[in-house]
Order: C-alpha cells, then structure tokens, then sequence
C-alpha cells in the first residue's frame, strides 16, 4: 500500500505546483498591483511551476517509482516494465491525486474563478 500512498500524494503534488502557477498566471492577469502592471507570472512562471512540481511530486515518493501518471503507468505494464497487477490501484491513486491536487487548487482561487 505504499506504492499507491506515494503516487497518490506524489500526483497531488506535482498537479497542487502546476495548476497553481497556470491558474495564478491566468487569474492575475493584467492587474494593475502587479510589478509592472501586467499581473503575477508569465508564460515562464507556468514553466517553473510545472517543473518544480514534478519534481517535488518526484521527491514526494521517494524510492517507489513515481510515475505520477496514468499513462506512464499503462506504458511501462504494457512493456513489461511494471507488473499489471499494480495497474489498477497507481490508476486509482493517481487520478485521486490529481482530483485532489486539482481541488486545493480550485479551493485556493474560488473567489478568482466564480
């Protein structure tokens, strides 16, 4: 159960760091308060974003192999580099996280995004 536990939260992660600097861009956009009046991030910002939560999602399950994505994880049991008996609870665990992750997210700029 620990595999699942891990891509769960590595998953939840990585999509909490991604959506949160596509919505943060997106949402800010062209607010005046903003350095420089042109609102909080750039295309750049969505880039650092996306990479910095892949790999805190990469350091958040430690040594269980962090696919962090369900067709990752269908890619390597289709060549044999995974188990198929693992394939159903990573789908499960990953979609949760991203849901989750995606959530926090939603939660977070609710007020931007109604």
């Amino acid at each position: 159960m620990r595999e699942p536990f891990a891509e769960f939260w590595g998953t939840a992660v990585m999509v909490m760091f991604g959506n949160g600097s596509v919505a943060q861009t997106l949402l800010s956009a062209g607010q005046t308060a903003a350095p420089g009046g042109n609102g909080f991030g750039a295309y750049r910002s969505i880039n650092w974003g996306w990479g910095l939560g892949a790999m805190l999602g990469l350091y958040a399950t430690g040594d269980y192999g962090a696919y962090l994505n369900p067709a990752i994880t269908l890619s390597n049991c289709i060549y044999r580099q995974l188990p198929w008996r693992r394939f159903p609870m990573y789908f499960v665990a990953q979609m949760l996280g991203g849901f989750v992750g995606s959530g926090v997210v939603y939660a977070n700029y609710i007020s931007a995004i109604d």
